[in-house]
């Protein structure tokens, strides 16, 4: 049986699904946290916060690798936080799926 080995574009998918989702996570448990009257401590957010993002990040560095790139560039700016996640995979995903927008922008390989 042959081993099944996802693409590019499923990992950074991956990547993006995990991140979002991850952002949406911690602010609907905060927001119901702080609804039903608990006290939600700032610095524990931040590490559960911190400790899923090394999921997205993850999938970053792997795509990266596959795409040729520097992975420690790519992966050390995802790993800053959620939102810097979102930002990497979006930006490695926008030219592989529009690639209208690289016919405007001109072929910069020289």
């Amino acid at each position: 049986m042959k081993s099944y080995s996802p693409n590019v574009d499923e990992i950074l998918l991956r990547a993006l699904t995990s991140a979002f989702l991850g952002m949406l996570g911690i602010f609907a448990i905060t927001y119901v946290m702080r609804g039903i009257g608990l006290s939600v401590n700032d610095d524990y957010v931040f590490i559960v916060t911190a400790l899923y993002n090394i999921i997205p990040t993850w999938h970053i560095v792997r795509a990266v690798k596959m795409l040729g790139k520097n992975p420690w560039l790519y992966g050390g700016i995802s790993i800053i936080g959620i939102p810097f996640s979102l930002l990497v995979s979006s930006t490695l995903m926008i030219p592989r799926d529009f690639q209208f927008i690289t016919k405007i922008l001109g072929d910069r390989k020289k």
